[in-house]
């Protein structure tokens, strides 16, 4: 181990904790609630703010849960009292931490593990949730990351102009530039191509939204558990949990629209069904096929491939 381990008196009991390590908006407090209702005699509730469309209301009824994102990530001792039965965390919140080292650290303490993990379908609907779902301003999110100075210095004519005032041309292309980079650094993309431990098991968040009985099955067998409910009673909450995500197809349409433009196909689309990040994804995704988008002053986006074209060089 690298650090971490546990006081004495918490060391019982381990291999009945469930684990669940996920990144920003891969839909782990939403895990961590069907969890703790489908293996608990917790009445059910609706864990959903609706407005943000996160799970984090789960935080004010249940106390059967800790979050050990920062004992890990800062190689402290662990405390974990007797009554929680899930811990969860973060792998990753420095960029000079290592996301392989700190689950082997998880991993030596607690045994089993589930790591939830976004495929390459759910790229842009894990960073759409990472950026929107805790401060809900994209602007907002953004200032959490960036130095505002990188702004001013490469675009003079923002100076003094207040961040949530930047015109879309200027959002779009420094999140081209900066917030894709930076996100992958923190899931170190793609992760589950480069580590493989018998006692990780990967949860994808496909998995999560789309197979779900599948895998609140393959959780049960991980960690023989009994299910005090039917899953059948959590179909109704999981049906308004899909509702409520507003990102759903910004990977398809994304894509679809890069696929029409390099093989020349016909296409159009809604302009209100792309939001700047997948705007900005389209601007990273020509400039790394060796193009660019003729950007300056491009405060809407177009909607057809053709009126596209025109803008790429």
């Amino acid at each position: 181990m690298s650090g971490n381990k546990l006081i004495p008196e918490t060391k019982s009991n381990l291999d009945k904790k469930i684990v669940i390590v996920f990144n920003g908006g891969a839909y782990g407090t939403y895990l961590t609630w069907l969890l703790t209702m489908l293996s608990s005699n917790i009445d059910l509730f609706d864990p959903f703010n609706e407005t943000l469309g996160n799970s984090h209301n789960a935080f004010n009824k249940l106390n059967n849960i800790i979050d050990i994102t920062a004992q890990i990530n800062n190689k402290e001792n662990i405390s974990i009292p007797n009554e929680c039965n899930i811990i969860r965390l973060h792998p990753k919140i420095y960029s000079s931490s290592s996301m392989q080292q700190n689950i082997e650290d998880v991993v030596n303490i607690f045994g089993k593990t589930l790591l939830i993990y976004p495929t390459k379908s759910t790229y842009l609907l894990n960073i759409h949730n990472f950026l929107t779902k805790v401060w809900g301003d994209l602007h907002t999110s953004l200032l959490q990351y960036i130095n505002l100075s990188d702004i001013y210095e490469n675009y003079p004519n923002a100076n003094e102009i207040e961040l949530n005032s930047l015109p879309n041309w200027i959002m779009r292309e420094y999140m081209s530039y900066n917030v894709f980079a930076s996100w992958e650094d923190q899931v170190e993309w793609y992760f589950p191509d480069q580590y493989e431990n018998k006692n990780v098991h990967l949860i994808t968040i496909e998995d999560i939204l789309y197979n779900t009985r599948e895998m609140i099955e393959k959780v049960k067998k991980i960690y023989n558990l009994t299910y005090t409910k039917s899953l059948d009673v959590i179909i109704p909450y999981h049906k308004k949990n899909i509702e409520l995500q507003k990102y759903l197809d910004q990977d398809k349409i994304s894509n679809d629209i890069l696929d029409a433009l390099f093989t020349n196909k016909n296409m159009e689309w809604d302009p209100q069904s792309l939001t700047i990040i997948s705007e900005s994804f389209i601007q990273k995704k020509l400039r790394d096929s060796g193009y660019e988008l003729k950007c300056h002053n491009l405060n809407t986006f177009p909607n057809t491939i053709s009126d596209l074209k025109r803008l790429v060089i």
